[in-house]
């Protein structure tokens, strides 16, 4: 359903850090509830990505509630289905589908280039009045008068300062009290894209050319995903390696020789290196484990964690974008309904009440995901396999049917965030303890906290 956003009754000055996608989605939801919004991006603001953004069902909620249905339908490309391959052979485990047992999880999940979805953004923000400063370097925020701290010695200042700065946000450690403490594992991540005919030009990659269905590889250390982009014209796709190097490589926009990083591409399914060969551009970054944080709000309610700075999920799962347009709906639903200054600090309450548990849940699972389909070869790998393949159809069998117990107890928690609506989290919290927020300017909580457990082992 499509809605059109309640305008605030009190105008802030929201400074956001950071103009990547979760920057711009936040800016725009915020300038949308009536709110003055000024974002800084450090970039020039011209460097666009070919590689391919996930948007799951969640995600792809937040924007049709924005009313942007007919847009994203034009410009994206849906994923109906994705086929699995495992093992040193990469043997077909079967495909996941959106049959009718899964379509009221898993239906909407599309696939766009990166930076057709910046630029959709960006033009949504600017059309709304957001002031994006380009070439805009951030030193720092105090979280005590509100003022961000610049390069060239400039300050501006904020009602609330939203960090969106990504993976490596020099804010964070403002809100968490510490810097994030280091971590052994890395993860090397590979974005690459390539122009669909490559791929008709060879009978081995050629069965891949299905608009509608991506393809999954599992291996040892590895999983790649892979889809068609742009109405088909085009090829993208993510590996997620296990690194233990001494290369450290945080700048999406630089392209590197692969080689440097000494993995033993040997282990990769053919197909998958022949994309890489045949890539036009391979980027890549090194991604240290990071932990999930207790607050998303500062003591003093000025600065506020969004996207990958608030949930540092690795890229190559579904739901690294989906956060950031989640946590951009919930502050921008909150904020909507603002009456008096002094409920800013309740409404950020609010908003790590409703995201910070959602948050290490996502975060845990998707860490235990990884490290699930990443296990060395072996028995283990086997059973995995064999639990997968239960869960799956496959297209060769006739009235073939998958084990929808085994499927909820394998995927369970990917179909939880698949049905996340933020819009609606927000709207039961504020049916529950809307009246309290009139009631006082004191920053302390108005609901019970929510403890979620989620192992980060692999059982």
């Amino acid at each position: 359903m499509e809605s059109v956003a309640d305008n605030t009754s009190v105008s802030l000055k929201f400074v956001v850090v950071g103009g990547g996608i979760s920057g711009l989605a936040t800016s725009y939801a915020l300038a949308r509830a009536g709110h003055k919004v000024i974002l800084l991006e450090k970039s020039d603001g011209t460097e666009s990505s070919a590689v391919g953004v996930r948007s799951p069902p969640s995600m792809t909620r937040v924007l049709h509630q924005w009313g942007l249905k007919h847009i994203f339908d034009e410009i994206a490309q849906l994923c109906r289905g994705i086929s699995w391959y495992s093992g040193p052979n990469a043997e077909p485990l079967g495909s996941l589908v959106v049959d009718d047992f899964l379509k009221e999880v898993a239906a909407n999940f599309y696939f766009i280039q990166h930076g057709t979805l910046q630029d959709l953004l960006e033009r949504l923000a600017k059309q709304e009045g957001v002031d994006i400063r380009y070439n805009t370097r951030v030193l720092g925020a105090d979280p005590d008068t509100g003022y961000v701290s610049l390069n060239d010695g400039g300050q501006i200042y904020g009602d609330v300062v939203i960090a969106a700065d990504g993976y490596n946000s020099a804010l964070r450690a403002i809100v968490v009290g510490e810097e994030d403490k280091p971590n052994p594992e890395k993860t090397l991540i590979l974005s690459f894209a390539l122009p669909t005919a490559v791929l008709e030009g060879d009978p081995e990659l050629r069965s891949m050319l299905v608009p509608t269905l991506s393809s999954f590889w599992i291996g040892e250390g590895y999983f790649c995903v892979s889809h068609m982009l742009n109405k088909g014209r085009d090829y993208t796709g993510i590996i997620s390696h296990k690194y233990s190097g001494p290369q450290e490589v945080n700048d999406w926009t630089l392209v590197h020789d692969i080689n440097q990083f000494d993995i033993d591409f040997g282990k990769l399914d053919t197909r998958v290196k022949k994309l890489l060969a045949h890539a036009t551009s391979v980027y890549s970054r090194i991604i240290h484990t990071k932990s999930s944080v207790d607050s998303l709000v500062c003591e003093n309610s000025r600065i506020v964690l969004v996207g990958d700075a608030a949930h540092p999920i690795p890229h190559g799962a579904n739901h690294c974008q989906a956060l950031g347009f989640e946590d951009a709906q919930t502050l921008g639903c909150l904020f909507s309904r603002l009456q008096r200054r002094d409920q800013v600090s309740q409404l950020l309450t609010a908003y790590n009440e409703i995201r910070q548990p959602w948050s290490h849940f996502a975060l845990a699972h998707t860490y235990r995901h990884h490290q699930m389909l990443k296990m060395p070869n072996g028995p283990g790998q086997q059973m995995r396999d064999a639990r997968m393949r239960a869960t799956m159809v496959h297209l060769d069998v006739e009235d073939d049917h998958m084990d929808e117990v085994m499927f909820k107890q394998v995927w369970g928690d990917d179909l939880r965030l698949f049905l996340y609506d933020a819009r609606e989290k927000v709207e039961d919290w504020w049916g529950q303890w809307g009246a309290s927020i009139v009631k006082g300017p004191n920053r302390t909580s108005v609901l019970p906290r929510v403890q979620i457990s989620v192992s980060t082992k692999t059982e």
